[in-house]
């Protein structure tokens, strides 16, 4: 099954992935406000957004994603790691890590449409909210930032360039 030839790359170490990562408190804030246009809406698209009521549910589904997701692909050492903050703010340079990483030429992967989309600005891989970063500062109460910061306090510090990826 394709299950075990991923679990069998990733053990070997021959799984490269590139992802990008976000500072939890403003991927919990983008994730609350999806749920909250969700629930508007009355749509039933994105069930995991709209079970998102409160502002602590949405803190504990960032956390959940980055302690079980995110670190553990960033302690591995086999991805190329980047800011959501530059997918955003500088599209144009994602294309030549995406390349540089997986050892191929730019030129190449300019003639796919879905990479030129991401790039571009057209069509972005995420649903969720590209406003101001550090908006969650004003929205969530001392209380959940500080519940966030005892959970991910090292990846915060990741986040915020106060510790290299190394440290986490």
């Amino acid at each position: 099954p394709p299950t075990q030839k991923v679990a069998s790359l990733i053990s070997e170490g021959r799984l490269h992935v590139l992802m990008s990562y976000r500072h939890p408190g403003d991927a919990a804030l983008s994730m609350f406000e999806a749920g909250e246009k969700i629930r508007a809406e009355g749509s039933d698209r994105q069930p995991a957004f709209a079970r998102l009521t409160t502002h602590r549910a949405a803190i504990d589904a960032a956390i959940g994603h980055v302690e079980t997701t995110l670190l553990p692909w960033l302690r591995s050492g086999q991805g190329e790691a980047f800011a959501f903050d530059v997918l955003v703010s500088e599209p144009e340079t994602v294309l030549p890590r995406i390349a540089g990483a997986a050892g191929l030429p730019v030129a190449r992967l300019n003639g796919d449409a879905a990479t030129r989309n991401l790039v571009s600005g057209r069509k972005r891989v995420y649903n969720f909210n590209s406003g101001q970063s550090g908006r969650y500062r004003d929205a969530f109460s001392v209380g959940d930032i500080a519940y966030m910061s005892e959970r991910l306090g090292p990846f915060i510090d990741f986040c915020e360039g106060r510790i290299p990826r190394a440290a986490l």
